[in-house]
């Protein structure tokens, strides 16, 4: 097959439905088409209705009769389908030209379909009358680019060599009968002279066959292992498979397996384990990732290792392929073209079996419909070209079908089999990026400068109420020179005892110095002075006094955190919590564990918040301390804020309105809690509930004396002010608030502002004035560590960029193009943020916090840019999609991805998954935009406190508002 004779087909779904078409002698013309959501759903509908419904159990064997019956036994009613589909699908320019290259050379068709497409059978689309695209071009489906990066093994050339090989056959394997899974070769077949599984034994009794090849045996995935390490040239499986839609590398094969067996997949009706895609990704390197008393792993291994895949593997079950109907494509073909297959050839739906035919139409032909795929399937795998020989097979049942229709010739068997291709491909490496660790200080000099004196200035403010004297000069800068002096005696005094304790080497002496040294230059001194003092007191206290060396790292995480280092602060938090797990002291547990879940909220690592806050939630709970209640409370509010910030609002409801009833009145927690819940009504658009209940919480905050708390509680009500067109008066508020937050030097909150202003001004029509609000917001994010927001910050920069471009139609292609460049950046940079979710059901719901922007984007790009932008869209995003845990839990080390073309750079060095290709890769590696995860933009207030080392932080657990 030459380069002029390949089509690539593309599809992503996006709202609308986007395809693209591209001739591999012309790849820089590519077509594109756009499907609307109604007219595609409507089609799929239909398809779906012609297949086995995905019911309960409670709907028994209705479905399979409805199928057997249905759509697929008639022709009139299959060909009006598929001349639906092929309206729908396939563009009148890219027909015209498929149909006249057909004339001239046979074509190959390769498919990357949408999740939504997955289980379209392209190969019976209409293209000209009754006439078929299978009749027109050989179709193989193929993985997404960003397979070939990493991939454990690369497939072994199919050479003439190679046949005399053996082949391993697993055949309807034994299952045990308490998993409720069926024989598929039923025992109740027709009685005549042969049985389906006569052919099945007749096949391997002419071909050579591995040692646990067979037809009914049992089998286990550790027999499976040994027989796939023998190396045999091809794998045939004829089976049940399992899924669970949208949870990538849930889909399974069932072997003989029990309960016991280790492995990555939920036991099934707890007397049997199927053997996972993620088995056959991960293997038993992460044992921590798999039940707790399964048996005992003989070692540690990749899934390629211990399962390494021949060249050609047929999966005849159920649905076998379903990778492409998750939103990250991962299932058992993937799996195994990562352990070195080359061709994996599946199902895109349910199958029934032979013994269904039988049942519902009557049909007792030998073979049935199902044994007859397998058993062509099977030998398609002999021939040098899969493809081919199985688009002539398919042909050839075609014209059985359109010449005798019925339940015995249906495509619901030979349509849904496909040919999975994935090439070895060389791949250029990656660029990685390392990220330096926390710098211990070891020495610092401390000479009073002006900043220090400027910061004395603010800490000793002038006092009214002070009694004057004839003979003193009573001047406010009098009094404060002489509250200065007094404070730079004691620092005197202070850093004369850390000397002293310096020169006598006792470790105990030098960490209360350094603690005290610390505390006394709070406010005064730059956090990063403050912060190496108490970084020298803990490594003082380290090999002394461990408890006073955590507390320590917990007060240089705070002044962090009052700076608005929200990486470093969490680094340190992350230190202290893992020092305290050593320790084994379940009070510095919870506290740590709960400051490093508010610090990672910040920084949109939400993953790592819940995780937290959940394990301080656990290590609270059977404490009936008083003086812990407080903690508690503080631990659930926080971790309803993640429920609301990830989107799971209802259940963050829930949890404020309880733990809100629960507290005593007129508390910081009380106030904390009504803060928490007026903004979580202000994401749900109620408004009135969202204003009343953050008066409540500014009052409280403002008679506990938290005042910058109080100050945030201000921010939304200036939002809902503009929804209710008081715009200007929303600006005006916006800006007083500014000003007090740039007087109270809070540069995080102070960004903030200038976001919000960049938006007013955009709702205003004051385009100038926006531009220069968005350019102080972006650079205020950046340097006070808030990156996260950034996609935020540009999408809304997005939206004003059309708005302007309404308001002045003259300038309307060069608004939209920059418009459309910087929505696709954010774009990038959201939909690579679901990736800090182990889980990939978590992802998928992270997801759709921007699936309205995705669905703008493309619909700019369709509307406004060029084809060869649709087509880099299409692209880029089938290959967002990544291998992922489905445990929720972390491995203890990097794990390496084969999809990640481009390395993330986590903390701590973790690299769970990556995207794309071309610019998103460079942008996600680049260190000028650091990622984590996006959040809504709110406020978080920034607590005061004490850093002595000695006893715990006064300050109090901050809430993220």
């Amino acid at each position: 097959m030459t380069t002029d004779d390949t089509l690539l087909i593309r599809a992503f779904d996006a709202g609308d439905t986007y395809m693209s078409f591209r001739w591999l002698d012309q790849p820089d013309a590519p077509v594109v088409h756009r499907v609307t959501a109604d007219a595609r759903d409507r089609c799929l509908a239909m398809l779906n209705r012609a297949l086995i419904a995905e019911t309960d159990e409670a709907a028994g064997a209705e479905p399979v009769r409805a199928a057997v019956l249905g759509l697929f036994s008639q022709l009139e009613s299959e060909l009006a389908l598929a001349t639906e589909l092929g309206s729908l699908l396939l563009p009148g320019e890219v027909l015209r030209k498929l149909l006249a290259r057909a004339e001239h050379c046979p074509i190959r068709a390769r498919i990357i379909p949408s999740k939504l497409l997955a289980r379209v059978p392209f190969e019976l689309l209409a293209v000209d009358g009754d006439r078929r695209l299978i009749e027109v071009a050989d179709l193989c489906y193929e993985p997404p680019a960003a397979i070939h990066v990493r991939r454990a093994r690369i497939p072994e050339p199919w050479q003439a060599e190679s046949t005399g090989r053996p082949v391993l056959y697993v055949i309807d394997p034994h299952v045990n009968e308490a998993s409720g899974l069926q024989r598929i070769l039923s025992h109740d077949e027709f009685q005549g002279s042969v049985t389906n599984t006569d052919l099945f034994v007749r096949r391997m009794a002419n071909r050579a066959t591995t040692r646990h090849s067979g037809v009914g045996e049992v089998i286990s995935r550790r027999d499976l292992s040994s027989a796939l390490q023998s190396g045999p040239r091809r794998f045939v499986y004829f089976g049940h498979a399992s899924s669970t839609i949208d949870e990538p590398g849930s889909a399974s094969l069932h072997l003989s397996d029990d309960a016991a067996e280790w492995g990555l997949a939920e036991v099934v009706n707890q007397a049997h384990r199927p053997l996972s895609a993620l088995d056959l990704f991960l293997g038993t390197e992460y044992p921590h990732l798999g039940p707790r008393g399964a048996a005992t792993l003989r070692h540690k291994a990749r899934g390629h290792q211990l399962w390494p895949m021949p060249a050609r593997v047929a999966l005849i079950a159920c649905e076998s392929g379903v990778d492409f109907r998750s939103s990250e494509t991962f299932g058992l073909v993937t799996a195994m073209f990562h352990a070195g297959a080359q061709v994996v050839t599946s199902t895109r739906w349910v199958l029934p079996s032979d013994a269904a035919f039988t049942m519902y139409a009557g049909i007792t032909d030998i073979p049935g419909p199902t044994t007859e795929l397998a058993l062509a399937v099977d030998e398609t795998h002999e021939q040098d070209d899969p493809v081919r020989a199985l688009a002539e097979w398919q042909r050839h049942k075609l014209r059985i079908w359109q010449s005798d229709p019925g339940p015995a010739t249906s495509p619901l068997t030979w349509a849904t089999i496909v040919c999975n291709v994935c090439e070895p491909r060389r791949v250029r490496p990656s660029r990685q990026i390392t990220r330096d660790r926390i710098d211990m200080v070891e020495s610092l000099s401390w000479p009073m400068t002006k900043h220090h004196r400027a910061a004395a200035d603010e800490r000793f403010p002038d006092d009214d109420n002070a009694e004057g004297d004839a003979d003193i000069d009573d001047s406010p800068r009098a009094d404060v020179d002489d509250r200065f002096a007094r404070w730079e005696q004691r620092w005197d005094e202070l850093d004369a005892r850390s000397e002293a304790a310096n020169d006598s080497g006792d470790r105990q002496a030098i960490g209360s110095a350094y603690a005290v040294l610390a505390d006394h230059l709070v406010d005064v001194g730059a956090a990063e002075d403050v912060i190496g003092l108490l970084l020298i007191a803990y490594d003082a206290y380290h090999g002394v006094d461990r408890g006073a060396a955590i507390r320590c790292l917990i007060a240089a995480g705070l002044v962090a955190l009052d700076d608005g280092e929200y990486d470093e602060a969490q680094d340190l938090f992350e230190a202290a919590n893992e020092e305290s797990t050593q320790f084994q002291d379940s009070a510095l547990m919870a506290i740590t564990g709960n400051y490093l879940g508010v610090t990672a909220i910040q920084t949109g690592e939400y993953h790592v918040a819940e995780s937290s806050l959940q394990a301080a939630m656990t290590i609270l709970l059977p404490n009936n301390s008083k003086d812990l209640t407080d903690l508690l409370a503080d631990i659930r509010i926080n971790r309803a804020n993640v429920d609301r910030l990830i989107g799971r609002r209802g259940r963050a409801e829930l949890h404020l309105r309880t733990e809100l009833e629960q507290v005593p009145p007129e508390t910081l927690v009380a106030a904390k809690c009504a803060a928490s819940l007026g903004f979580l009504y202000a994401d749900n658009v109620q408004y009135a509930d969202a204003l009343a209940l953050l008066e409540e919480a500014r009052s409280a905050f403002e008679n506990l004396g938290a005042a910058d708390d109080a100050t945030d509680c201000e921010i939304v009500p200036a939002h809902v002010r503009a929804l209710n067109d008081d715009i200007d008066g929303a600006i005006r508020s916006t800006l007083d608030l500014r000003e007090l937050l740039v007087a109270d030097d809070r540069p995080d909150k102070v960004a903030y502002c200038d976001y919000n202003l960049a938006n007013l001004y955009g709702l205003s029509h004051k385009f100038t004035d926006a531009d220069d609000a968005y350019d102080r917001a972006l650079r205020g994010l950046a340097d006070t560590g808030q990156h996260h927001r950034i996609p935020y910050l540009l999408r809304n920069r997005s939206q004003r960029l059309l708005l302007e471009a309404k308001t002045h139609p003259q300038y309307q292609n060069a608004l939209t193009q920059d418009a459309l460049d910087i929505s696709i950046v954010a774009l990038i940079v959201l939909s690579h943020k679901r990736f800090q979710f182990p889980d990939a059901r978590r992802r998928s719901d992270w997801s759709g916090a921007f699936a309205e922007l995705l669905t703008t984007i493309f619909e700019m790009a369709f509307d406004f840019g060029g084809d060869d932008l649709v087509a880099d869209l299409i692209e880029s995003g089938i290959n967002e999609g990544v291998y992922g845990h489905t445990h929720g839990v972390r491995p203890n080390g990097p794990i390496q991805y084969p999809m990640a073309a481009a390395p993330i750079v986590r903390r701590g060095g973790h690299r769970d998954v990556a995207i794309t290709l071309g610019a998103a890769a460079a942008l996600l590696t680049s260190a000028a935009l650091p990622l984590t995860s996006p959040p809504p933009p709110h406020s978080s207030p920034t607590p005061t406190a004490s850093c002595s080392a000695t006893t715990a932080p006064t300050r109090r657990s901050p809430t993220p508002i």
